[in-house]
């Protein structure tokens, strides 16, 4: 899979991709085509917001990992650089191939209603205040505590998952919230129930919604089944100045279709020759190897609506690289060339902030009453967007998400090049928390 597509993937999948969306029966089905109870439509919001904020990170961290081990790639074939200040630049064109790791592919889930039992227990409780939180809030607390309790006890019987697949991993996960047995544990739970005595309009708003709830099936996200993943970026090497050489990278920002949106990505580095210090002259039997060290910064953007609900995702990546480098040129004993050996070891970070406009997901739109079937599909039984005039009101307010993600690693690289005239081809491999293969071709002025 193209990396630049997968960064669209690993920042929506943060938060909206793991936000469970739900799956209905027949088109005539998906609709109560009643108003849509505002109570209720505020608990589905937060629920939703709850169960995917703690497991999108662990969703998608891998692919942090993938990001940073793939930009920072391909940044050398050779610490050398002329002592002497000369004008020359160096155009190629590099591949890499990067293999997923199988404990890449799954994370273990985390559950909104077994983090904090203490609030709902104190909501239980003759004494409880409610003491900073809101209607919502509270309604959220005491079914997070009928859940525990349903799942503990077994009346509610569909368990939710407790590993599920990372974007990269296979595993088709999904949990229902069975309205009809939330009904029967919130009636047989003796704590519950002393809320008719302690606080009856928060029971009854409970009641309210617990009866309203869609019937829901939350879909986690399947994964995308990668096993590799493939990229490539063009470079251009300018040297060079006091022993020291410029590295550009750039992709001009544009429109790349309706999977990805107007996407970015630029890059410069600084390489300076340390072995300029020692070395005898730039002739080759006079230089017994070459150092250098070298720094690199490069910058993604990403702006793009996407899906039935039309969110919108807009993202700026930093990605740092600090190496150290050396090479040798292999001779023979007579004095022809075979080939150049390279490697190094480096630092590198990545820094991910995005903003993300969501909306609840086109069918629990429906469930929720906030979309009718009959007017919101289309011809091919794909969701319209929001269109009032066709009666299509749909989710008018949209959850505003930001978000930042960091990784940073440490990598080891080797590998060889041979020149052919002002030709040359090589390869490498790195290792770091993601194993790297690339190659690629260069052409020297």
């Amino acid at each position: 899979m193209n990396l630049y597509k997968l960064l669209l993937i690993i920042i929506v999948g943060i938060v909206t991709t793991f936000s469970a969306h739900a799956q209905g029966g027949s088109n005539d089905d998906l609709c109560n085509c009643k108003p849509a109870d505002p109570l209720t439509i505020k608990v589905a919001r937060e629920f939703m917001a709850q169960f995917g904020a703690p497991n999108s990170i662990p969703f998608a961290a891998p692919l942090a990992e993938t990001i940073n081990a793939t930009a920072n790639s391909r940044f050398y074939t050779t610490a050398f650089i002329p002592k002497e200040n000369k004008f020359y630049f160096r155009l190629s064109l590099n591949g890499m191939l990067g293999f997923v790791r199988e404990d890449q592919k799954t994370f273990k889930t985390v559950l909104p209603w077994e983090t904090d039992q203490g609030r709902a227990a104190n909501i239980l409780t003759a004494n409880s205040k409610f003491t900073g939180r809101d209607t919502v809030g509270a309604i959220m607390d005491v079914l997070y505590y009928l859940l525990n309790q349903g799942y503990s006890k077994g009346t509610i019987t569909n368990q939710p998952p407790r590993t599920a697949a990372t974007i990269f991993g296979n595993l088709p996960a999904s949990f229902k919230v069975d309205r009809d047995e939330l009904i029967t544990t919130l009636e047989s739970d003796a704590a519950y129930q002393l809320l008719a005595l302690t606080n009856p309009n928060l029971k009854s708003q409970v009641d309210s919604v617990a009866q309203l709830l869609p019937n829901t099936t939350f879909d986690l996200p399947p994964g995308l089944n990668i096993s590799a993943l493939i990229a490539a970026v063009p470079q251009i090497e300018i040297g060079s100045l006091m022993g020291t050489e410029l590295l550009v990278r750039f992709i001009p920002q544009m429109n790349w279709g309706e999977a990805v949106g107007e996407f970015g990505f630029w890059g410069l580095g600084l390489k300076h020759s340390i072995s300029q210090y020692f070395n005898k002259s730039d002739k080759t039997e006079d230089r017994l190897f070459d150092l250098a060290v070298q720094a690199v910064y490069q910058s993604t953007t990403l702006n793009n609506t996407y899906g039935e609900s039309a969110s919108n995702i807009k993202a700026d990546a930093q990605i740092m690289s600090f190496n150290i480098q050396g090479s040798k040129t292999i001779m023979t004993s007579s004095g022809t060339y075979l080939f150049d050996v390279y490697g190094g070891a480096g630092y590198e970070s990545l820094n991910i902030d995005a903003k993300l406009t969501s909306y609840l997901p086109v069918t629990l739109q429906a469930e929720l009453g906030l979309r009718t079937p009959r007017t919101c599909l289309e011809v091919d039984g794909k969701w319209a967007v929001v269109d009032p005039a066709r009666g299509c009101f749909g989710d008018d307010q949209a959850r505003v998400d930001d978000l930042s993600l960091k990784n940073s690693s440490v990598r080891a690289t080797l590998g060889i090049s041979r020149q052919f005239g002002p030709m040359s081809i090589f390869f490498d491999y790195s290792v770091s928390q993601f194993n790297i293969l690339s190659g690629g071709i260069q052409a020297h002025f």
